[in-house]
């Protein structure tokens, strides 16, 4: 097969194409130039963080990894040079998913009981009260 070239456009959906047909075990040995030890142990944990994670969590589509990626080169581009220079982009983005998906797991059944306007009538809401 042909080596792509890579370029502005095409970046994060190759990323995401790699990420996604490799197996993650392969990652956990994986040796990359250029990082420093400890940098090497936190992609560790990482990998095997969202490891942990896909026993309970589903692989996010390559839709909503692309979103989360493109926000990050968008509005955090220091972010987005640091994990890409550790490969971990996709992952970082799987794990964050799935740390939402374990907060939103914690939540009561039903929100609208415990809401704070719910609880309090609009005209005890702190917030709407005025200086005369």
């Amino acid at each position: 097969m042909a080596e792509r070239r890579i370029t502005y456009d095409n970046e994060l959906e190759i990323m995401i194409e790699e990420y996604l047909a490799n197996p993650l075990e392969a990652e956990l040995e994986r040796v990359i130039e250029g990082l420093e030890e400890e940098e090497l142990a936190e992609r560790r944990a990482k990998v095997q963080s969202v490891l942990e994670g896909r026993e309970k969590f589903e692989i996010p589509s390559a839709q909503v990894l692309h979103n989360i990626m493109e926000v990050w080169r968008a509005f955090r581009p220091s972010v987005y040079k640091k994990l890409k220079r550790m490969e971990i982009m996709p992952l970082e983005a799987e794990r964050l998913l799935q740390e939402q998906g374990r907060i939103k797991s914690k939540l009561p059944y039903n929100r609208e009981t415990t809401d704070m306007f719910t609880l309090i009538g609009k005209d005890q809401d702190p917030l709407n009260e005025y200086p005369e």
